[in-house]
C-alpha cells in the first residue's frame, strides 16, 4: 500500500567443505620431537533454515514505525583427523545445535523545528548446544541474550550545520554449561556532525563507541587435543570488546570530479586474541582480552563521474598498534583503484589493489600480493548475465603467506589455494515482477551457517 511496506523471507541453506587435506613439514626447536609430516584430513557442512519478517508502516509525514523479526536454526557438523609420525592419531568430530532469534522495534518522529527523533530497540537471543567425540569428548551448552536501546536525535541548524547525539544502552547476558549466568551494562554513544562549507563541499566527524560478544565458537569450557603436544581450549571468561571508531573527512564536489580526504581511527578495548602457552609438554591455544588495539588510517578518494564512466582511486596510510599481551606496531601505504564503464544494456567493471601486509587484532601478520579482476555484463528485462575473472596471472598456485611470534609459538607459514589462485565466473539471474503493487529492495542474504563449535 502507500503507507505500508511488509516482506517475508524464508530461505533453506547448505553449506558444506568436501574432504581437505592439509601436508606440513614440522619440526621443533632442540629437537624436542623428531620433525616429520603431518596429515590433517577434516571436513564439514550445515544446514541452515531460516525465516524473516519485517514490516514498515509511515502512519503520516512524520511518523514511521519498522519491526523485523527473524529466526534461523544450523545444524552443523565437523570431522577431523589428524597424523603425525608415529604417534597416535588425533580425531575430533564435533556435532552442533545452534537456535538464533532476533527481534527489533524502530520508531522514527520528525518535528517541524528540523528535529529528528529516532527510538531504537533490540533483542538477540543465541542458544548453542555442542557435542565433541573422538579424542577428547565434552559437551557444551552456551547461551547468549542482548538487549539494546538507543536513542539519538538530529537536529540542523540554518542550512550548514547539523548534528546527531546518540545515547544507548547494551543488557548482555550469558551463560556457559552450569556456570552462574553474566550480566553486563555497556553504553552505546554517538554522533555525527555535518558542516556545509558551501554549496560544493563539507566537512564532517563521525564518533561511536559499542561493544561485541565474543563468538559461542569460543567463549565455552570445551578442550579438544590438536596434536600431541597441542590443545585448543575455550575460555568462558573472556570480556566483551569494545569498539570505538571516529572519522573525520572533507568532501568536495566539481561537475564530473569528487575528491575527499579523511582520517580515522578504529580502537578495541578489551580486544580478544589468540593465546599460546605451555603446561608441562604441552602448548595450550586459548582466547584471552590481551589489552587494546589501535588503528589509524590516512586516505584520499578521488573520482571521475559522468554519465557512463566511473573511476576511482584511494592511495591510503595506515598505522596499526598493538598493546597489552603482544605489543607490536606496523605502518604500510596502500593502494585501490575500481572502473565502471556502461553503454545500453552493457556494463564493464574492472578493481586494483596493490600488495599488502598488514597486522591484524588478532594478533596476525598477513601478507598478500596484489588483487585485480575485470567483469562484464548484460541486463534486459530481469534477465541479467556477468561474466568475469580475478587475479588470472596469478598462476594456479598462489601463496598468501601469514607470520606472528606468540612467544611459546612463533608461527610462519604460506598458504596455496586456488581459490585465491586464477578465478574466472558466471552469474545468472532473473527477477520477477508479480505487479505494481510490489516495491523492488535489496535483500541481504546470508548463507553461513552459526556455530558454536569450538575453532
Amino acid at each position: 500500500g502507500k503507507r505500508s511496506f511488509f516482506l517475508a523471507q524464508a530461505m533453506l541453506a547448505w553449506n558444506e567443505t568436501p574432504d581437505n587435506t592439509d601436508i606440513r613439514s614440522v619440526s621443533y626447536s632442540d629437537n624436542f620431537y623428531p620433525a616429520a609430516k603431518s596429515f590433517t584430513s577434516s571436513y564439514s557442512n550445515g544446514l541452515t533454515p531460516s525465516l524473516l519478517l519485517s514490516h514498515q508502516i509511515r502512519f503520516n509525514k512524520k511518523d514511521m514505525l519498522n519491526w523485523n523479526l527473524s529466526y534461523s536454526y544450523s545444524r552443523n557438523k565437523t570431522r577431523s583427523r589428524y597424523e603425525e609420525g608415529d604417534f597416535a592419531p588425533i580425531i575430533n568430530n564435533a556435532k552442533d545445535r545452534y537456535h538464533s532469534l532476533m527481534a527489533g522495534l524502530n520508531y522514527l518522529h520528525a518535528f517541524g523545528n528540523g528535529g529528528q527523533l529516532n527510538l531504537e530497540l533490540a533483542n538477540s537471543l543465541n542458544n548453542s548446544n555442542s557435542v565433541y567425540s573422538g579424542t577428547s569428548p565434552s559437551e557444551q551448552e552456551m547461551l547468549t541474550n542482548e538487549f539494546l536501546f538507543i536513542s539519538s536525535y538530529t537536529h540542523r541548524f540554518g542550512k550548514k550545520f547539523s548534528l546527531m547525539l546518540r545515547f544507548g544502552i547494551d543488557v548482555n547476558t550469558y551463560k556457559v554449561n552450569g556456570m552462574e549466568t553474566v550480566t553486563k551494562l555497556y553504553t552505546r554513544p554517538g554522533l555525527n556532525a555535518n558542516y556545509k562549507i558551501d554549496g560544493t563541499s563539507s566537512l564532517t566527524l563521525t564518533a561511536y563507541a559499542g561493544s561485541f560478544t565474543p563468538s559461542l565458537s569460543v567463549m565455552n569450557e570445551a578442550e579438544q587435543r590438536l596434536s600431541e603436544y597441542e590443545v585448543l581450549r575455550g575460555n568462558p571468561y573472556l570480556k566483551s570488546g569494545k569498539p570505538i571508531t571516529s572519522v573525520l573527512s572533507y568532501s568536495k564536489y566539481w561537475t564530473k570530479f569528487s575528491l575527499s580526504a579523511y582520517a580515522m581511527y578504529d580502537g578495541i578495548i578489551d580486544n580478544p586474541v589468540s593465546s599460546y602457552t605451555t603446561e608441562g609438554n604441552t602448548m595450550v591455544k586459548t582466547y584471552i582480552n590481551g589489552g587494546n588495539s589501535h588503528s589509524y588510517t590516512l586516505g584520499i578518494n578521488g573520482g571521475l563521474l559522468s554519465n557512463s564512466l566511473q573511476l576511482r582511486v584511494s592511495p591510503t596510510f595506515s598505522h596499526v598498534a598493538l598493546t597489552g599481551t603482544y605489543k607490536n606496531r606496523h605502518s604500510q601505504l596502500g593502494f585501490y583503484s575500481e572502473l565502471y564503464y556502461s553503454t545500453g544494456a552493457f556494463s564493464f567493471s574492472g578493481y586494483y589493489s596493490s600488495p599488502r601486509t598488514y597486522l591484524n587484532s588478532t594478533p596476525w601478520y598477513y601478507k598478500e600480493k596484489c588483487n585485480y579482476g575485470a567483469s562484464a555484463s548484460w541486463n534486459h528485462r530481469g534477465l541479467f548475465v556477468q561474466v568475469g575473472c580475478s587475479n588470472i596471472f596469478n598462476g594456479k598456485r598462489y601463496h598468501a603467506g601469514n607470520y606472528f611470534d606468540f612467544g611459546a609459538y612463533n608461527i610462519h607459514g604460506n598458504t596455496v589455494s586456488r581459490a585465491l589462485s586464477a578465478n574466472v565466473y558466471v552469474n545468472l539471474s532473473y527477477s520477477f515482477d508479480f505487479g505494481r503493487e510490489v516495491q523492488r529492495q535489496n535483500v541481504n542474504v546470508d548463507t553461513s551457517s552459526k556455530s558454536g563449535i569450538l575453532k
